[in-house]
C-alpha cells in the first residue's frame, strides 16, 4: 500500500468533489499560494494547502508531470477550480526524474536548432517512429539495429568499410547488371556452386588452373582448346 494512502485522515480524490472545492472557495477571491501535492490520479492532484484539500489540474505552460510530495506553486480561482502554476521542489527522498509531458495534446520542440546532451544515454520508445530531414549524420563507435524486417529504398547506396561481413541462411540479389572489382584475392569456400548463364560466358586470366579430386567434364557441342 502506498505510504500516503496509508497515513489516516487522508482524503482520497474520489472524496473531494468539485462542491467541496467550490464551497472552501466560495468565501475569498481567487489565491495564489503554495502548498504540496498529496494524491496523483490521471491527470488530477489533490493538494494539501493550508484551506484544505484542493482538486486541480496542470497548467498548460507546467509541462513537468508533478508527483505525490511536490511542493507547488497554485492557483485558486472564485469558482474553487485550482491549477498547478510551478513545481517549487521535489520531496526528499522522491525519485529525482523529471518527465516533460502535454497530457492534452502532442508536445512538440521548435527552435533554430535543438540539442540533446548527455553523459548517459538516450532512449526512445514509441509505437512508430519517423524522421523526415534533408541530411542526415549517424556517427557511433559501435552501432547495433535488430528486428523482423529491414527495407531500405534509395536511389544510390555506397558504402565505405575496412572490413564487412554478411552472415544469413539465404542470401537473394536481384539486378539488372552488377560489377565486381577485387584488387587482391577473392576466396570463396562453398559446398556447391552451381553457375547458369542464358547467355556468353567469358573467363580471362594470365593463368588458369582447374584441379577436381576424380572428373573434370567438359561437355558441349564444340570444344575448342587453343
Amino acid at each position: 500500500m502506498d505510504k500516503m494512502d496509508a497515513r489516516q485522515g487522508t482524503t482520497l480524490i474520489a472524496e473531494v468533489s468539485e462542491a467541496t472545492a467550490v464551497d472552501r472557495a466560495a468565501a475569498s477571491q481567487a489565491e495564489l499560494a503554495h502548498g504540496a501535492v498529496e494524491e496523483v490520479h490521471a491527470s488530477r492532484f489533490r493538494l494539501d494547502t493550508d484551506r484544505g484539500p484542493i482538486l486541480a489540474r496542470r497548467a498548460v505552460s507546467c509541462l513537468v508531470e508533478p508527483q505525490a510530495g511536490d511542493r507547488v506553486l497554485y492557483l485558486v480561482e472564485e469558482d474553487g477550480k485550482g491549477t498547478i502554476l510551478h513545481i517549487l521542489s521535489r520531496a526528499e527522498g522522491q525519485p529525482s526524474d523529471v518527465a516533460v509531458s502535454n497530457p492534452d495534446g502532442a508536445l512538440r520542440l521548435r527552435g533554430e536548432a535543438v540539442s540533446i546532451e548527455t553523459p548517459g544515454a538516450v532512449t526512445v520508445s514509441a509505437s512508430s517512429v519517423a524522421v523526415a530531414s534533408e541530411k542526415a549524420d549517424l556517427m557511433a563507435n559501435t552501432l547495433t539495429m535488430s528486428g523482423e524486417t529491414l527495407r531500405q529504398v534509395y536511389g544510390r547506396i555506397q558504402t565505405n568499410a575496412r572490413s564487412a561481413e554478411t552472415m544469413a541462411e539465404r542470401i537473394v540479389t536481384k539486378t539488372l547488371d552488377r560489377v565486381d572489382i577485387v584488387d587482391n584475392t577473392d576466396n570463396r569456400h562453398v559446398g556447391t556452386l552451381s553457375v547458369k548463364v542464358s547467355g556468353v560466358l567469358t573467363q580471362s586470366s594470365y593463368t588458369t588452373v582447374l584441379v577436381a579430386e576424380e572428373d573434370l567434364r567438359m561437355d558441349g557441342k564444340r570444344v575448342t582448346v587453343g
